[in-house]
């Protein structure tokens, strides 16, 4: 009989698919040693009975599914096992299910890899022990100024703040920033090209900045975002000899 521990692989795993909704199984190594890892995902990918403790109940289910070759391998729930999401917090599966509705992806590469640099930022934020979850941080919100962010670092994916007003959405809908990591007394906008080449738009986010600082200063009691963090992927490159 299997447990959600807090702490262990599982645990973390389970808590970054609940906000990415895929992760890329090259990258997991991000979480620790890739080959106990791997081991786990493997054995996951079997049916298995857990004790669910939120409602009192024994599951038997898979609980992840990993489809795709190469860069494209990806990990996701598997859809009998979205009850487990509520071990994590009362609120994690309604927003799942808010943003994966059925437990349904596209299968476009272009949204499979914007959602595996997502959770490649929020693995590398997790680990870091910064607070990553929309469901547990407090919402973001243009309407007063208020200290909304917690007093301790916190991580906001895109998707909390793209949409905070469709007015003003055309000033980040295609932007490449994907969360402001906010800590004590600052805040950074958000990148991952991983292994690509960035297309710099500049027009494009000198109006993104201007709206992050809205919400920042709104929301953080900040000025405005004056600093970005590029993450990155050296490319191997092969030598002739």
């Amino acid at each position: 009989m299997i447990t959600v521990r807090p702490g262990s692989h599982m645990y973390r795993l389970l808590c970054l698919l609940s906000v990415s909704g895929e992760f890329p199984s090259k990258s997991l190594d991000i979480f620790g040693d890739m080959r106990t890892i791997k081991t786990m995902v493997h054995k996951m990918e079997a049916a298995q009975k857990f004790r669910l403790y939120s409602n009192d109940t024994v599951l038997k289910t898979k609980l992840f599914q990993v489809s795709g070759r190469r860069e494209k391998r990806t990990i996701r729930l598997a859809k009998n096992a979205l009850n487990i999401l509520s071990e994590l917090h009362p609120d994690a599966l309604d927003f799942y299910l808010s943003l994966y509705p059925d437990n349904k992806f596209t299968g476009n590469p272009l949204q499979i890899w914007r959602n595996h640099r997502a959770g490649e930022t929020i693995a590398m934020c997790m680990m870091a022990g910064i607070e990553t979850a929309p469901y547990i941080l407090p919402e973001l919100q243009k309407n007063h100024i208020s200290q909304i962010i917690p007093e301790t670092s916190s991580y906001y994916i895109a998707r909390n703040f793209k949409k905070l007003c469709e007015a003003e959405l055309s000033k980040t809908i295609f932007t490449r920033v994907i969360g402001l990591l906010f800590y004590p007394g600052d805040c950074y906008a958000v990148y991952n090209v991983r292994d690509a080449i960035m297309k710099y738009n500049g027009l494009g986010e000198v109006k993104t900045r201007q709206e992050l600082s809205e919400i920042v200063r709104m929301n953080a009691g900040l000025n405005e975002v004056t600093s970005a963090l590029l993450l990155a992927a050296a490319k191997k490159l092969g030598c002739k000899h």
